[in-house]
């Protein structure tokens, strides 16, 4: 055997900083411990291998400390240990001795193993301190204690290790619409698209040239043996609908996995789209859906995409539009200048996350009447009414986030669009609307409840109505900011 000098040149030195994963299980379906399972330990890696070594209390080796409290005695098993090394030195040291050869102690050896396995681990190896989920309380109580401490000391120190390491509100958001048994499928969000004044035109109709530009997730598909249908991602009546339509790709449960983005302009924006065939090539449809684009079966689910989809009118590249999805471009084409209906169409309602039905002799102005004008903050708003209009009905809800969604009254170019992938606007120029993915403190004012039965007319500018939290412990997103 040699032994051979490692020089430093050729060690090598490694630094691993590891986190180990914490798998337990929560639920806010039920009360908030019901559902909560798990547990975390108080060493990084313990193990059963680390023992605790006692020595015998000064009272005497079988006993506990009175002055000690809490602290563990030496009992028979530890002096048992003791007592099978002290035999197996004897045993050395004598028999060694007298017979000058070697000693068997493999018996004695076994017994002292045996109660080293059976003793008690070190007690920082078995702590465990069990996950506990809890709503923080409006009132005080022993939860607002724990919740302190969290906050003051807790996040504080591990403020440099940790990135979010606070009571903090992450300002970048999506809209994620999606049905459910728990759920309606009825509803929507509308924005009034009345005209603010004469001569004016609609906020949200451009007249001639458009970009529609956002990011989507199909993050939801439909259930086994029940087809997919159709979800409306923004529509105006007579003028344009956007929808999120099924591929030709499936799961292994038969569920769809791919999907598309179909464009409704005009006159055929008032078919619903799950009564229009996607599979017909765009441009190849007869009156009254000649007017419906459907991209390519590009959209994964639960894959986020960006899409853009531009139009410039009858004097750029001859009338020719695009739907971009990611670098997949397919093209269509319109021989018109604009896509407004005519004068006697009012179109006053966008709406979001739905496609809104409603019968030719009903006015979609109304949604926007003096009582939710003031009650909501809507601006503007047609005072001559005072309700909902009837008859109405939205029946094609969206399974998708939405992300950054913004409206242009222009025609995007190729690198405007790849900007916009990359780093959203950098300018307001044509930007008709633009619904942001962060949080903002400005609001119309608006009643909102303090109570379940008592409201109060003012602006909000938190992302939650705190007074109706802390006061009698309700949770309503303040959707408006």
């Amino acid at each position: 055997m040699s032994i051979i000098k490692i020089l430093p040149e050729y060690l090598d030195t490694f630094s691993l900083r590891l986190h180990p994963q914490v798998n337990y299980l929560s639920s806010s379906k039920q009360s908030a411990t019901s559902l909560t399972t798990g547990s975390v330990t108080l060493a990084v890696r313990p193990s059963n291998y680390y023992k605790n070594i006692i020595d015998p209390a000064q009272k005497g080796q079988n006993s506990y400390d009175v002055n000690s409290p809490g602290v563990v005695g030496f009992d028979e098993d530890d002096y048992a240990i003791l007592e099978d090394l002290n035999n197996i030195n004897d045993k050395v040291r004598d028999l060694g001795q007298a017979l000058g050869t070697g000693v068997d102690v493999k018996d004695t050896l076994q017994d002292w193993m045996s109660l080293v396995n059976s003793s008690s681990n070190i007690a920082r190896n078995t702590k465990r301190f069990q996950i506990v989920r809890f709503d923080p309380p409006f009132s005080f109580t022993k939860n607002s204690t724990v919740k302190n401490i969290t906050r003051t000391v807790l996040m504080p120190f591990y403020a440099a290790h940790y990135d979010m390491c606070q009571f903090g509100y992450t300002n970048y958001h999506t809209m994620n619409f999606f049905t459910g048994s728990l759920v309606p499928s009825d509803s929507a969000i509308l924005y009034s698209n009345m005209q603010p004044a004469a001569g004016v035109g609609r906020p949200y109709s451009p007249s001639g040239s458009f970009t529609f530009d956002f990011y989507i997730n199909p993050r939801y598909t439909n259930d086994i043996g029940i087809p997919y249908h159709a979800g409306t991602i923004m529509h105006l009546s007579s003028t344009y609908a956007i929808s999120l339509v099924s591929g030709s790709s499936t799961d292994g449960n038969g569920s769809a996995s791919s999907f598309k983005i179909m464009l409704q302009l005009s006159h055929s924006a008032d078919i619903d789209p799950s009564r229009i065939n996607t599979e017909i090539k765009n441009n190849a449809r007869d009156y009254p859906r000649d007017l419906v684009f459907v991209s390519n079966d590009i959209l994964k689910k639960n894959h986020w995409h960006h899409v853009s989809i531009r139009w410039g009118g009858d004097k750029i590249n001859a009338g020719t539009g695009s739907i971009f999805i990611d670098e997949d471009v397919s093209n269509f084409s319109i021989p018109s200048s604009s896509i407004l209906p005519p004068k006697n169409v009012a179109s006053s309602a966008l709406v979001f996350g739905n496609y809104l039905t409603l019968p030719a002799s009903r006015n979609e102005a109304k949604f926007f009447n003096g009582t939710n004008g003031k009650a909501e903050g809507v601006y503007p708003y047609e005072a001559g009414f005072t309700e909902d209009p009837l008859d109405y009905s939205f029946t094609h809800p969206l399974n998708a986030e939405i992300h950054d969604v913004k409206l242009f009254d222009k025609f995007a170019y190729h690198h405007e669009i790849k900007e916009f992938a990359k780093h959203g606007r950098k300018s307001t120029d044509g930007l008709m609307l633009y619904v942001p993915p962060y949080f903002v403190k400005e609001t119309r004012q608006r009643e909102t409840l303090i109570t379940p039965f008592q409201t109060e007319t003012k602006s909000t500018k938190w992302p939650f109505n705190y007074v109706y939290s802390f006061g009698v412990g309700g949770f309503m997103i303040n959707l408006q900011n």
